[in-house]
């Protein structure tokens, strides 16, 4: 967070250039727990409720679109996070996921 704000502050990035996220996800990883002993791996491998996508590829100017069209749609729609911005915050990442799975595949 003060690498961010430090980064700003000097002009190195642009406010629309960047996202800050605060959180804490705990995996509970135990040799009984699961197929992949629980992690993060049980969650993509097994259950299958986390999706892995490809990294972005720098020479290919297809990916940077895509990249610019996920960061206008969350920066113009999604908010500071509280009980009144929870729904509109989730439209907005679920419109940008839609960006990135339409380009998948695409010229």
């Amino acid at each position: 967070e003060n690498d961010a704000l430090k980064s700003l502050q000097s002009g190195f990035l642009c406010l629309e250039d960047t996202m800050v996220f605060s959180g804490v996800c705990v995996w509970e990883k135990v040799p009984d727990l699961g197929i992949c002993r629980g992690g993060l791996r049980e969650q993509i491998d097994v259950l299958q409720s986390l999706e892995v996508v490809r990294a972005c590829n720098d020479n290919d100017q297809s990916d940077n679109n895509v990249i610019e069209s996920v960061w206008d749609v969350l920066s113009q729609h999604q908010n500071v996070l509280v009980k009144e911005s929870f729904d509109s915050n989730i439209d907005a990442a679920l419109g940008a996921w839609e960006i990135c799975t339409s380009k998948i595949g695409s010229p």
